[in-house]
């Protein structure tokens, strides 16, 4: 469902979002994102350490 809001001129359309992911899943996700920015080989293993260890 869409609704819209118009604030100073300007139509602001808000969105309702119905879908929900594992935190795995999130994870995952963001990583893409990550190297999508092309991070540096190294920043990208530290998400990943950082990971494991909020997992366990």
């Amino acid at each position: 469902m869409r609704k819209s809001v118009r604030k100073h001129g300007i139509i602001v359309t808000t969105k309702t979002v119905t879908e929900s992911f594992t935190m795995c899943e999130t994870f995952e996700r963001f990583m893409w994102f990550k190297q999508s920015e092309g991070l540096a080989p190294r920043t990208i293993e530290e998400y990943r350490i950082h990971y494991q260890w909020l997992k366990r």
